[in-house]
């Protein structure tokens, strides 16, 4: 269930979620699939809009994606997000299993993004946790436990191909 949480923080709720992307996971310079370039990628499109200029300023530093990847369906995106997750960010699966906002958080600040070293992303966290019924150090009632556990059991087999 910590995992929706971070796709709801991730996209937008869903509102920025593109080409299928359900993590927005940004794809490196050696990815070999689809990508999406921002609108931040272009300096032309960037102009005028601040943020995007901050943001195509941060791209230039490589400290902002250049590209995020893309999915011919929303299936591929999930198990690609799965994959990435569990291979890539051990410590976010570990986290998201024991929900606790700030552990959350934490975890995600360590490798996945720095946008979470942040502490006030805690807040964001726990309203997305409530609004999904997760209680800190519980479960979502047996659907959040299944939840869970089929996540985990994803996160394993996928780190055992």
């Amino acid at each position: 269930m910590m995992l929706a949480v971070l796709v709801a923080l991730e996209t937008g709720r869903g509102s920025s979620m593109y080409n299928n992307n359900v993590g927005n996971i940004s794809a490196s310079p050696n990815y070999a699939g689809m990508v999406w370039r921002p609108p931040w990628f272009d300096p032309a499109e960037a102009a005028g809009n601040p943020r995007n200029e901050a943001l195509h300023r941060e791209m230039l530093a490589g400290r902002a994606p250049s590209a995020f990847r893309a999915y011919e369906g929303i299936q591929d995106g999930a198990r690609d997000f799965a994959r990435v997750v569990a291979k890539n960010f051990p410590e976010v699966l570990a986290a998201s299993l024991v929900p606790n906002a700030d552990t959350f958080r934490a975890a995600l600040a360590r490798k996945y993004s720095p946008d979470y070293a942040n502490p006030a992303a805690t807040k964001s966290i726990a309203k997305l946790m409530s609004e999904y019924g997760i209680t800190p150090g519980g479960a979502a009632g047996g659907t959040g436990v299944l939840m869970m556990l089929a996540l985990a059991w994803l996160g394993w087999r996928l780190l055992k191909r």
